[in-house]
């Protein structure tokens, strides 16, 4: 996964990185989903997901991934360029590359149980992200992981500045982006 600013070329292929591009702001071990802050983004949330896993607490990290992946809906939905919405899926692939195969099973085993929508693992984990309420957070990891955090002038290339990225946020309503990413797309209950 690539966190700098530079660029690389290799073999006449240049990787550009906004520095911003997955950056997390908190850096957290493994934290119960009660501890989970609305400042949060899932950027932060997967060292939590992978270092509960490798901790053997498979029920705890299956329910900050849900916590993540909601959170990441919640933008996913308000974010403008469709490139930046990938930004979920390289951390998504970070977790599982950072896992054994064994804790791979205990978290597909905790998945599993959390996809029981009449369990008392989804139904907790549901209280628990209703409490909490919308993320409160500017989606910067997201929005300088797509190609619109680029400006591109007269063959030279410059990142946007964070106050420019910010304007890649559609204006919508916050309350119903975080009921439909919360109940109709994962299902909470009311």
């Amino acid at each position: 996964m690539h966190y700098s600013a530079e660029f690389e070329c290799t073999d006449n292929i240049i990787e550009f990185i906004h520095p911003d591009n997955l950056r997390s702001t908190y850096h957290l071990n493994c934290i119960e989903l009660v501890s989970v802050e609305a400042s949060y983004t899932p950027a932060d949330l997967v060292n939590a997901v992978i270092t509960c896993a490798q901790e053997g607490k498979f029920s705890t990290s299956i329910q900050l991934f849900f916590a993540y992946s909601v959170f990441g809906v919640f933008y996913q939905l308000r974010v403008e360029d469709t490139t930046a919405l990938g930004a979920t899926s390289v951390l998504n692939s970070e977790i599982f590359y950072s896992l054994t195969e064994a804790e791979v099973v205990g978290i597909r085993g905790a998945m599993t149980e959390l996809a029981d929508e009449n369990g008392e693992l989804f139904k907790q984990t549901c209280r628990i992200l209703s409490k909490l309420g919308k993320p409160n957070y500017t989606p910067y990891y997201m929005l300088a992981h797509g190609l619109d955090a680029f400006d591109w002038k007269c063959g030279e290339m410059r990142y946007l500045e964070k106050t420019e990225l910010l304007e890649k946020l559609l204006d919508v309503d916050e309350s119903d982006i975080w009921h439909q990413g919360l109940h109709e797309i994962n299902k909470c209950p009311e």
